[in-house]
């Protein structure tokens, strides 16, 4: 086991960064202040893109990133998603150690290596277990869903930190805390970062930790790199896990694409697209990856009987420039 995760630091510890940054907030309407941040960030590509959690970067002036073996660069905030909360930043240079994704290392019960900056202590890596999937969390009064559960401590500097599989691969970015002493699930990065880099060191987190999965990172990585937003799909309804197969629908928006294609609170779905529906996560991720307005046919259980709808995806764009 030792030997296994020494391999994983090495093989990933170049693609880790240490991000430095000034945030600007408001504690009222009148005062604007500013916050030295320390965090962590991900090389997603080799010509100097990388991904971090939004909340120490978007109102940030200036943006410092130190890779591992490189010189101190300045990075260029380049736009951020709200509704993940991920941030892409660039910085001039060529030839990085890009992270190397896994979507399907993510088993509970696996290992999880996090390599981020403790306390902004760059290189600082630890060891534990991914504790849950498919997580559910409300953030700042955003809720973002579908996250890892893992039972990896964090301290303050780690928010954007790399969680790695046995498989030696990323699997998620670090985002948000639970504290068993604060009210519900802490903001993450701003809350604890700021425990960390003012006035007393802080403790590290002793809570449950969430991450954001492989294949979302990628996704939104890579949409926001392209376009400066993410488009997603969007078909109007909050669904839970069903008793058997498929997915339960919760709520259905009004006037929404599942409302006006006849699909009601209740009913199961089973199918989207043709593919079957392994479980809430597997549909919300269906859906997500949608980038036009399209008609596709669902299949759900009513009452104990299979029907089957058109719905037209609509699209949502998150512009976080």
């Amino acid at each position: 086991m030792e030997r296994d995760v020494r391999g994983i630091v090495e093989t990933n510890a170049s693609s880790v960064a240490l991000v430095t940054s000034h945030v600007r907030f408001r504690p009222d309407s009148q005062t604007e202040l500013t916050e030295p941040v320390k965090m962590s960030a991900v090389v997603v590509r080799a010509d100097g893109y990388l991904v971090t959690v939004e909340g120490g970067v978007e109102r940030a002036d200036p943006i410092f990133v130190e890779i591992p073996g490189r010189a101190k660069l300045t990075a260029k905030f380049v736009a951020a998603d709200p509704v993940s909360g991920l941030a892409v930043l660039k910085v001039e240079a060529e030839d990085l150690d890009a992270a190397e994704w896994d979507e399907e290392d993510s088993v509970p019960g696996s290992a999880a290596v996090l390599l981020g900056n403790a306390f902004g202590l760059q290189g600082s890596c630890g060891v534990g277990w991914i504790a849950g999937r498919g997580r559910s969390v409300r953030v700042e009064e955003r809720e973002l869903r579908d996250m890892l559960q893992v039972s990896v401590p964090v301290a303050p500097g780690e928010a954007g930190g790399l969680v790695v599989g046995s498989s030696g691969r990323a699997i998620g970015l670090i985002h948000s805390v639970f504290s068993p002493e604060g009210d519900g699930l802490s903001g993450g990065w701003l809350e604890w970062l700021r425990a960390g880099m003012l006035g007393p060191a802080g403790a590290a987190n002793s809570g449950a930790t969430f991450a954001i999965p492989a294949r979302i990172v990628r996704l939104v990585a890579d949409r926001l790199i392209r376009d400066g937003a993410v488009r997603r799909g969007w078909i109007g309804i909050t669904a839970g896990p069903g008793s058997g197969e498929g997915c339960e629908v919760r709520k259905v928006q009004s006037n929404g694409p599942a409302e006006q294609a006849g699909l009601r609170r209740g009913d199961v779905i089973v199918s989207y697209d043709g593919r079957r529906v392994e479980g809430v996560e597997d549909l919300s991720w269906s859906v997500m990856r949608e980038e036009s307005v399209r008609r596709v046919r669902v299949r759900y259980l009513r009452e104990g009987r299979e029907h089957e709808a058109e719905l037209e995806v609509q699209v949502r764009t998150s512009d976080g420039k």
